[in-house]
């Protein structure tokens, strides 16, 4: 992900963020503990795909949504985490992305 020491990205302003993104039914559906537990995979994600290595930034970041959107799915199974259909988790995902755009995480 940009590396710029200016850029904070904050737990709890990013399920605020994500919550406003959300439409209304799944809003009323969704915690923000379940939101907390799919940005938590969300960073898996990057970790796996080494994203979060200092060493190895070289600015350029690519992958498929859908590539992060199945390893939620997947990871969220394993857990037993099977409250939420692939559309909320989906949902969750779009916020979250669109949060770290909004902070100039990806740039």
């Amino acid at each position: 992900m940009g590396k710029d020491d200016d850029i904070i990205y904050d737990d709890d302003n990013a399920v605020k963020f994500i919550r406003k993104t959300l439409d209304a039914p799944v809003s009323k559906k969704v915690g923000d503990d379940d939101i907390y537990y799919i940005i938590d995979l969300i960073y898996d994600f990057y970790e796996s795909k080494g994203f979060m290595d200092d060493d190895t930034d070289d600015g350029e970041i690519e992958f498929a949504d859908d590539e992060l959107i199945d390893y939620a799915l997947s990871n969220a199974k394993k857990d037993g985490f099977e409250k939420l259909t692939e559309e909320e988790i989906s949902a969750i995902i779009e916020g979250e992305l669109a949060y770290c755009e909004s902070i100039g995480i990806f740039k």
